[in-house]
């Protein structure tokens, strides 16, 4: 595989590691109710990003994991 060809496959897996955070991130919380009415919730989120960045390197898994887990 030729330098171009490995820098489009870690950009496209880049934009997956991304996609994969935001929808773990929406879809699998669990929101736990705090004494005072606060309420917090717990993600597996960074979980991928994480994945992400032992997988395609420091780089492009912060990339990954910095898209996909921008918090609104």
């Amino acid at each position: 595989m030729n330098q171009t060809n490995k820098t489009i496959h870690k950009v496209s897996l880049t934009g997956l590691f991304a996609a994969m955070s935001y929808v773990v991130f929406t879809f699998l919380q669990f929101k736990i109710t705090l004494p005072g009415g606060d309420a917090t919730s717990i993600h597996l989120g960074n979980a991928v990003c994480v994945l992400g960045a032992l997988l395609l390197g420091g780089l492009y898994g912060g990339l990954g994991g910095a898209i996909g887990d921008d918090h609104r």
